[in-house]
């Protein structure tokens, strides 16, 4: 089969089969992408593919799991670290990292933009990304796929279908679609007026376009159809939109094409499944539990709907032709004659088998909390009772081991994205100079105070040297003090990046996915407990506690370790500490320095 011979064909037949033709995972398993996407955003949302009525009761044991899953593998911008990876300039990091906090995070909403793309790659088993140019890449949400290779997404030509309101589109024209210059046939007033005269409607989001990325025949690339044999090509970017002409029938228009030697596109899969274009998503995973939900609550509807009657019987004849209505619309208290020897009473209807369907309710609910990892240990639900305070951390550890494993994947997506595409565009920011307020801790209180100290510190000892005078090391420690203290009253400081101070230093990153921030309650207690044992062992007089003896000091190491802590956080504590007397008899007493 050949190809079709204009860019407008592809998209057409391209689109027809990425909606109607399903793929081959394995022999045994078709799998269609968009009626993955589609019935992911569905059960998500607490949809059903029959459509919802009063009929069909849905309880969406999706959307909990998720919302679990979302909080379990989150990772907070303050982990990514920034720093210089050049020896020589390794003090510049504290520059780099605090204006990726205090600048680059806060104007670009990176903290909703990783949880935006991590929600995505949760819910469908992958996040497509797109380059713009600018600070944050626009995350290209699956629904919008036209068209691509099912089995490898990336592999071959990608459309996206976006649905743009004349405003929208007019915003466009900075990207410089619709410049002739750009291989554009039309401008987008002529596209916006084409669109309106279709449709006669100004206000609703009803203007197609079409962006097709990858390697396609040079012939695209030509107002001139190549009928004959495509025989070279190449990797294009197409802006193509569609309109009917006076017969009806459908005509295509370029409002940009070129091109292009640049990768766009980052994806990154959930859980990988070989030769599918999608990882598997935590709705599929759900597939299955969500279902049997539903069908076991519809037919639990219906057993109440039927218990909710109250029918009666009789074997009075007479009755029914007194009451051919049955015994509706009476007075309470009202009197029925009966027949001699005969009754009247209320048949059973109790729905006695719905205790079954509860038990099964159950069942998948708990299944699909197995899947998705969700269970009570970790969930905020209350345990069952009698279940161990051991029991439930050791459920709560396995339960986390998993979404831990994700973060860690995810982690590595996210330190792709700053090596290629934010930490380039953060240089070409701060190499114009720039000047920011921050919010300094207390860690970066003491760092900065150290160095300005002790700069401060060496300019006064060369001056007091150039003016002939002796430089006295009390008069110097106190001088350094005041500096101190007046630099540590107000942790809001103006920092200052000099224009070109970080051209060509190369800048790395690593995000920080320990865990720590993941419960800090438990990580409290832990600080607690070794807070509370060196302080019990501790000699008011001499300083020195149990750890001063080197055997005890390597225990507590182990310890600390096995708590998931650092024993490098606590080294000041299992270092031998000298005795204060002593140091002080062994000092020598301030000297004044000769020029």
């Amino acid at each position: 089969m050949s190809l079709p011979t204009n860019i407008y064909d592809f998209i057409e037949v391209e689109e027809g089969k990425y909606d109607n033709t399903p793929t081959s995972v394995v022999e045994g398993w078709e799998w269609s992408m968009s009626e993955h996407i589609n019935t992911s955003i569905l059960y998500k949302n607490g949809r059903l593919l029959t459509g919802n009525s009063d009929d069909k009761p849905v309880k969406n044991i999706v959307l909990p799991i998720l919302n679990l899953e979302y909080r379990a593998e989150d990772i907070d911008v303050k982990d990514i670290n920034l720093y210089v990876d050049d020896p020589s300039k390794h003090h510049l990091s504290f520059l780099i990292k605090k204006y990726h906090d205090d600048v680059f995070v806060i104007e670009n909403n990176i903290d909703d933009f990783i949880d935006e793309e991590k929600e995505e790659m949760i819910d469908l088993g992958g996040v497509l990304l797109k380059d713009l140019g600018e600070a944050v890449p626009e995350i290209v949400h699956m629904q919008d796929i036209a068209f691509c290779n099912q089995n490898d997404m990336l592999s071959s030509p990608i459309g996206i279908k976006y649905l743009f309101s004349p405003d929208q589109l007019k915003d466009m024209e900075k990207r410089g679609w619709g410049e002739e210059s750009n291989g554009a046939t039309a401008d987008i007033d002529t596209v916006i007026g084409l669109a309106i005269d279709d449709s006669g409607d100004m206000t609703g989001k009803d203007i197609a376009v079409y962006l097709v990325n990858g390697t396609m025949p040079n012939s695209y690339l030509e107002d001139i159809p190549a009928f004959e044999q495509h025989s070279s090509y190449s990797k294009q970017f197409h802006v193509v939109c569609f309109y009917k002409d006076e017969e009806g029938d459908r005509q295509g228009i370029h409002l940009f094409r070129k091109e292009t030697n640049k990768d766009i596109f980052k994806l990154q899969k959930r859980d990988k499944i070989h030769n599918r274009a999608l990882g598997r998503g935590g709705v599929e995973e759900l597939f299955e539990p969500q279902v049997w939900t539903t069908y076991t609550q519809i037919q639990k509807k219906n057993m109440l709907d039927a218990a909710s009657k109250v029918i009666l019987q009789t074997d009075d004849e007479g009755l029914k032709g007194r009451h051919p209505t049955g015994l509706k619309g009476m007075n309470n208290l009202e009197i029925v004659t009966v027949e001699k020897g005969s009754t009247v009473g209320q048949i059973d209807n109790y729905p006695r088998n719905i205790a079954l369907f509860d038990a099964w309710d159950v069942q998948w609910e708990q299944y699909g909390r197995g899947v998705g990892a969700a269970q009570e240990a970790i969930s905020g639900d209350a345990p069952k009772a009698g279940t161990p305070l051991g029991s439930m951390q050791i459920q709560s550890a396995e339960s986390h081991s998993l979404h831990q494993y994700r973060i860690g994947k995810h982690a590595k997506f996210l330190e792709e994205l700053y090596r290629d595409w934010f930490i380039p565009y953060m240089i070409k920011q701060i190499t114009k100079g720039t000047k920011f307020l921050s919010t300094l801790d207390l860690e970066e209180m003491r760092y900065v105070a150290d160095r300005i100290v002790t700069r401060k510190a060496n300019e006064k000892v060369i001056e007091t040297i150039l003016e002939g005078k002796l430089v006295d090391m009390v008069d110097l420690e106190e001088f350094k003090q005041k500096e101190r203290d007046i630099f540590m009253k107000d942790n809001k400081k103006f920092i200052e990046i000099i224009k070109d101070e970080f051209k060509s230093l190369p800048i790395a990153v690593k995000i920080d996915i320990s865990g720590k921030q993941k419960d800090l309650s438990l990580w409290t207690e832990k600080l607690l407990g070794v807070f509370r044992q060196i302080i019990g062992s501790t000699d008011p007089q001499t300083g020195e506690s149990i750890l001063s003896n080197p055997s005890f000091a390597k225990l507590f190491n182990q310890i600390v370790e096995a708590s998931g802590l650092s024993p490098v956080d606590f080294e000041g504590f299992t270092t031998a500490q000298p005795n204060n007397q002593a140091v002080e008899q062994a000092t020598p007493q301030p000297q004044q320095i000769a020029q």
